[in-house]
């Protein structure tokens, strides 16, 4: 679809969804088209993350320091999902954590019981974590082995980082961990599953059919938005994305 048609309806719908690396952020700086659309669409801008490694407090910080006024009732995450629905589903569990130590933090703060060396883990949860090296694989494979379950903050394998290179995501350290457990049932929080995507629409108490979904991967932001009734935007090299960048989809709003 022509960029020109775009930045009339993101200006006229009731939620505007945006995924954060490869849309808003580009590595450490705002990707181009990110103030644009902060100005376009106000405080109807929901970020939709699968970051795990960082809360939402910590990420509006880092988008502020980006020169993006996003605050952090904006922006929904998959770390802190994770957290609200083990305090619905396992809210006794004992929880071996394979993430980032803000993960770490979530899981105490919410009252959650943290697994430590010689507990019997009944949840591992495992989102992108810079620490994860062979000890912290063993652990997780063999808390598996004995009847632990299996939940994912998110299944992507990397995200961008800016000039044409890429990092790992929580889903490359689920490829090791699977090579040893095998294709064992799993709980995946983060997109493409639904959770993320009704409480963004939650806090603007908004209709599906009146919001957007502006996403890179169309795996996840893709696959999540449509199943959850949200209209798609893809921006990236694909064949099928609507434009090359956010820029150039706003292009009509400059």
């Amino acid at each position: 679809m022509s960029k020109t048609t775009w930045a009339p309806e993101i200006a006229d719908c009731s939620a505007v969804l945006a995924d954060m690396d490869g849309v808003l952020v580009l590595g450490a700086n705002a990707a181009p088209g990110a103030g644009a659309l902060l100005q376009l669409a106000g405080e109807k801008l929901v970020v939709v993350t699968n970051e795990s490694a960082r809360s939402s407090l910590e990420l509006s910080c880092d988008f502020r320091d980006r020169g993006l006024a996003i605050s952090p009732e904006q922006i929904v995450t998959a770390g802190e999902r994770a957290i609200e629905e083990l305090k619905l589903k396992a809210r006794d569990a004992c929880i071996m954590v394979r993430g980032a130590p803000i993960l770490q933090s979530m899981v105490t703060s919410a009252d959650l019981r943290l697994w430590s060396s010689g507990d019997k883990a009944d949840v591992v949860l495992l989102g992108r974590d810079p620490n994860f090296g062979p000890d912290a694989l063993v652990e997780a494979t063999r808390a598996i082995e004995d009847g632990a379950q299996l939940w994912v903050t998110n299944t992507d394998l990397r995200h961008p980082v800016g000039n044409g290179r890429y990092t790992y995501q929580t889903g490359a350290l689920l490829a090791a961990l699977r090579a040893c457990v095998g294709d064992v049932p799993m709980t995946v929080v983060g997109k493409p599953s639904p959770g993320l995507f009704h409480d963004a629409l939650r806090l603007l108490d908004a209709r599906p059919q009146d919001a957007i979904m502006i996403g890179d991967n169309p795996v996840t932001d893709g696959l999540g938005a449509e199943a959850s009734g949200i209209r798609f935007i893809e921006i990236g090299n694909s064949h099928t994305a609507d434009a090359i960048s956010l820029d150039a989809l706003l292009a009509s709003a400059n």
